[in-house]
């Protein structure tokens, strides 16, 4: 298998494991009356997982190096990725996995956007048409659910917008940091964050012990293993490719829902969910093109 199909391979799977967490999460959510509890346990969680792999494959003197040498950029990571996954956890208890998981999508947009800003790239007019339509399917899914979809989307974006800079940060700096070192500090910075802002807040408390076990779970699959997934693809393929496999999450988070949660979208959702994914495939295609508009 060359490092292409490796590459994608690796996406895959990183798919399929963040399908579990955001599943697992969605039963958590439930159970919690904080949404910052959540993210404390889900990255205790990963860190510990994290930190694991690194003393496995003798990393720790690289961490360290690494912990000095990009500290500013790692500790960014960390705090974007704690702001992320705080919205990420207040998008699903309003809208659940499904489709907190579509607009989660967001992210690949936003990643093109941040290449044509900071990195030289350039917008194609197909990837425009593409933008126009998830942005129809969006708003016909809001208008018709109400205000508290709305809500919800605009924690999913937050979210989305968070992960594109922390993922195009990561992809600059994945050649100078190894990906079991570079998942385990931004993990460890994830888990200072949260437990700063629960410090400030005052709203600390343990959960029954099944939903500790789907925070875990979601921490363990999401959070540690997805993240290492992909940070290794980015050792194979760009960033653009990752992208577009990772457009299926949707699909597959949708899939996990319908066979452990019983989860079946409206009509008006389903129908306004399927523009998003259509308009976002239109998008990622576009990508490929050369014509280029700006």
């Amino acid at each position: 298998m060359d490092n292409k199909a490796k590459g994608y391979a690796l996406t895959f799977a990183s798919s399929g494991m963040i399908g579990i967490s955001f599943v697992a999460n969605a039963m958590a959510v439930k159970e919690i009356s904080s949404p910052i509890i959540g993210p404390f346990y889900v990255f205790l969680a990963a860190f510990i997982a994290s930190l694991i792999l690194v003393l496995q494959r003798k990393e720790i003197d690289h961490m360290f190096h690494s912990m000095k040498k990009y500290r500013k950029t790692v500790v960014s990571i960390g705090i974007l990725n704690a702001i992320g996954s705080i919205s990420l956890f207040f998008a699903l208890d309003i809208l659940g996995p499904s489709l907190t998981g579509f607009f989660s999508r967001f992210s690949t947009i936003f990643i093109v956007i941040l290449s044509v800003l900071f990195l030289g790239e350039r917008l194609g007019k197909i990837e425009i048409i593409g933008a126009i339509i998830i942005l129809i399917g969006s708003m016909s899914i809001s208008y018709t659910s109400g205000h508290t979809i709305a809500e919800g989307m605009a924690f999913a974006l937050l979210s989305a917008i968070m992960l594109a800079i922390v993922q195009t940060l990561s992809k600059k700096y994945i050649e100078q940091i190894q990906p079991a070192s570079l998942n385990a500090l931004r993990t460890l910075f994830l888990f200072l964050s949260v437990l700063l802002i629960i410090g400030f807040t005052d709203n600390f408390y343990v959960p029954s012990m099944p939903t500790m076990a789907l925070l875990f779970t979601a921490g363990l699959t999401g959070a540690f293993l997805s993240a290492y997934l992909r940070y290794k693809a980015m050792e194979l393929i760009d960033l653009s490719k990752i992208a577009l496999i990772r457009a299926m999450d949707p699909l597959v988070i949708g899939t996990y829902s319908f066979f452990l949660l019983g989860e079946i979208m409206t009509t008006t959702e389903l129908i306004g969910s399927f523009i998003v994914f259509a308009g976002l495939m239109i998008f990622m295609l576009g990508n490929n093109k050369n014509s280029v508009v700006a």
